[in-house]
């Protein structure tokens, strides 16, 4: 009768709120008050959920709904079935997202008392609310092993999918014996989900694997094809691990195969025609795991996966899922040795070989008008090539190039990965290209890390010596500035002919000059700008410092003292000015008259400016502009030091004499401070302030203040044993060495632009994307 009242008065309110207007704020302040009729039923409870007309009224409901239940089940008089109903209620709101754990105690409660629904109600509310570490959970344990040995099937199987869930490290050993018994039941759905349940057990305690190899075996050869393929997938998470411990297991798996391809099994496990598809992928993928490459049974297998991968072309799409698994279990066997030739050659190559029958295999995978088969060709190829067992050639190299252009993301994707697999030293470039567009192209940012990380790899591997290597880091950098110190590296390990520093010196000086580049790419020309700008022509050097010139009075306007961005070393106005600094350094006298000129003009303001590191790099770079002759001599010091010839008295012997005459005259003893590490102005080095610097400022107009300002060269270690005996050392004095040749690397000049030629065809262009992408031996 009162569901009959309830079933009213829901209707009556639906139609109310269909034909009345919504309640105002004033009505809503109103009913607040009023106590909302709490329901038992779950079916009631989503039947006012379905009224509600907003988000604030469903979580009103639903919050006293939840607190309704607390109370009622807090009572003593609740019964099985108002708990059945609250935990109904309770999942519905924890898959909703609200807190419901104080049902986990009546959820037990209902496992361990209730009717066989409502332990499994119970169940599923525990598997769904309860961690395996929780506390509550130790208190099922006597309930699981008691329902394990009930004579009722269907609570045996629902203490077994619990025990999936539940299952620990430490009651790993209590449930165990429970489990191993129910393999032996005499019902194939309970020995199916004591399999299950066994493989919870073992990836929770792995040290009890070994002695339970009898009983995976007894379930491997179940005469039932269900327990038969949960023991597989046990098997096949274990042998990845452990190959050797399922290895005499071979010869069985290898029977059950043949069982399987002969239609041995029911027709109720065939799909869409295939015979056990899914099983047989399992027993390809074991076989190839446990099969030694050394015994008998791997040529028995390999003539096995040639059988598979000859046969005619299968109609369906699961089909093609075992040709695929034939091809990647293909890549983990050695090719088979060619039979001898009739015609007396030596069968080197043989033609219908293992590996062979596997790429004509995925180049008509490739061809399928299934974007999935075709994403699953380009996986075990990927698999095939990487394992070193082929290589695509011929038509395969033309599906392959195809499948970039592929309308589905992923199998674009997957054809990258491949040509990332099988680059070489003349492919690298062109592999490297097409994973830039593909970068271009992509809007997920993950996406762009990982396409970039491969072009990186690549070109670290492969373009070392190649000026392709700049252009690669450089849209590396847009998104990451960590390959910035690795660039910097390989320019400063570059010989003085090798073909990277030319070219980067070329590319990053347009960049200067051009602008627009983003940040990290910026810095980075800067820095490699004023290393190797002396290898510039006199005109592109002359408009790279008027470049830099040129924005040296807006970043000094704009805040001078500002915090520095992360990464960043410096501001931005001190790493211009470090470039410069260097650039005149490296230039030594052959810097254009323009290019000092401009630097004359420009720089006076900053010496004087509020930024005290960058006005003493202005001070620096004009002092090596103004005084000529110390330049000189430093750099004629910088050579005979890196060339062994001599060695830098960092002690100022030299200067004994005059110092003590100062002393005799009064002089006050200067104490010097802890030694620091000397040397050039860098971009990527941190720059002085005045509160770090420990050293006593000079006074303005001081003839010595510029002189503790010089850059000074780059000192690399020296071996003595390398120093020349048959020059003596020069001597240096207050008067500096005798004046030498300071020679100067010439800039090899880049290799023109090719010509322009006419747009070509289609088939063209295919053509030569192949031929870039996979070059032959001889190129």
């Amino acid at each position: 009768m009162a569901s009959q009242w309830t079933s009213k008065l829901t209707k009556f309110a639906k139609a109310v709120a269909e034909n009345l207007p919504k309640v105002g704020e004033a009505g809503a302040a109103a009913l607040v008050g009023i106590p909302i009729k709490r329901s038992v039923s779950f079916k009631d409870f989503i039947k006012r959920i379905s009224l509600c007309e907003s988000q604030e009224e469903i979580e009103h409901t639903i919050t006293a709904e939840l607190e309704g239940l607390e109370q009622r089940l807090a009572q003593p008089g609740s019964d099985g079935s108002v708990r059945a109903q609250a935990l109904s209620v309770a999942i519905y709101c924890h898959l909703l997202g609200y807190d419901v754990r104080f049902i986990c105690i009546h959820a037990i409660t209902l496992a361990q008392q209730g009717s066989l629904l409502q332990k499994r109600i119970g169940y599923l509310s525990v598997s769904l609310l309860l961690r395996p570490t929780d506390e509550l959970a130790v208190l099922l344990i006597n309930t699981l092993l008691g329902d394990l040995r009930s004579a009722d099937v269907l609570v045996v199987c629902t203490a077994l999918n619990i025990v999936c869930h539940l299952v620990t490290a430490d009651n790993a050993g209590a449930l165990l014996p429970a489990v191993l018994d129910k393999l032996h039941h005499r019902q194939a759905v309970v020995r199916d989900k004591a399999t299950r349940a066994l493989h919870s057990l073992l990836l929770r305690a792995p040290e009890l694997l070994p002695a339970q190899l009898p009983s995976i075996e007894a379930a491997l050869l179940d005469r039932d094809p269900i327990v038969m393929t949960s023991a597989c997938q046990l098997c096949l998470t274990f042998a990845t691990l452990n190959p050797g411990m399922f290895s005499h297991l071979t010869t069985s798996l290898m029977t059950i195969l043949g069982q399987i391809q002969s239609r041995k099994l029911p027709p109720d496990f065939d799909h869409k025609g295939v015979p056990a598809p899914w099983l047989q992928c399992s027993l390809i993928r074991l076989i190839s795991y446990l099969c030694p490459a050394d015994s008998g049974l791997s040529e028995t297998f390999s003539q096995f996966l040639v059988s598979q991968l000859t046969a005619p072309v299968p109609a369906t799409v699961m089909g093609f899922a075992i040709l695929c698994e034939c091809v990647s279990a293909a890549a983990t066997l050695p090719p088979p040795p060619a039979p001898p030739d009739p015609a007396g050659g030596d069968g080197s190559a043989p033609a219908d070989g293992l590996h062979a029958a596997a790429l004509r295999c995925t180049a008509l995978m490739l061809r399928s008008a299934n974007g999935n088969v075709r994403y699953a060709g380009l996986s075990a190829l990927c698999r095939l090539c990487e394992a070193g067992g082929a290589r695509p050639a011929g038509p395969l190299q033309l599906a392959v190039v195809q499948c970039l252009r592929d309308e589905d993301e992923t199998v674009r994707l997957r054809a990258l990965q491949l040509l990332h697999a099988v680059a070489t030293e003349q492919s690298a470039a062109a592999v490297c290209q097409r994973l830039l567009e593909a970068v271009a192209a992509a809007e997920r940012r993950p996406l762009r890390t990982l396409l970039l990380g491969r072009a990186a790899l690549l070109a670290e591997r492969y373009l070392t010596r190649r000026p392709q290597l700049l252009h690669v880091i450089n849209r590396v950098l847009e998104e990451d500035e960590a390959p910035a110190a690795r660039l910097r590296s390989r320019l400063a390990a570059e010989p003085p002919g090798g073909p990277l520093r030319p070219a980067a010196a070329r590319l990053y000086a347009e960049l200067v000059v051009g602008g627009g580049a983003a940040p990290a790419v910026q810095r980075m020309a800067l820095w490699v700008v004023g290393e190797t700008g002396h290898l510039l022509e006199p005109e592109l050097l002359t408009a790279a410092v008027g470049a830099v010139c040129d924005r040296l009075p807006q970043l000094a306007a704009d805040d001078p003292l500002r915090d520095r961005q992360p990464g960043e070393s410096s501001s931005p106005l001190q790493q211009h000015l470090h470039a410069l600094n260097r650039l005149v350094w490296e230039c030594r006298a052959e810097l254009p008259a323009a290019a000092a000129a401009r630097l004359a003009d420009t720089l006076p303001p900053l010496a004087a400016g509020p930024d005290p590191a960058a006005a003493q790099l202005a001070r620096c770079t004009l002092a090596l502009l103004g005084d000529a002759e110390r330049l000189r001599r430093a750099a004629v010091l910088a050579e005979d030091v890196l060339s062994g010839r001599a060695r830098a008295d960092f002690t100022l012997s030299f200067a004994d004499a005059r110092v003590a005459a100062e002393l005799e005259r009064g002089a006050a003893v200067l104490r010097p401070p802890p030694v620091a590490a000397a040397g050039p102005a860098r971009l990527g080095a941190s720059v002085p302030t005045v509160s770090d610097r420990s050293s006593p400022s000079l006074d303005a107009g001081s003839p010595f203040e510029t002189l503790g300002t010089l850059p000074l060269p780059r000192f690399l270690s020296v071996d003595e044993g390398d120093a020349s005996v048959d020059e003596p050392p020069p001597v240096w004095t207050l008067k500096g060495r005798a004046p030498g040749p300071v020679s100067s690397p010439a800039a090899p000049d880049l290799a023109p632009p090719p010509a322009a030629h006419p747009a070509p065809s289609a088939e063209d262009e295919t053509a030569r994307e192949v031929a870039a992408l996979f070059p032959s031996d001889d190129s």
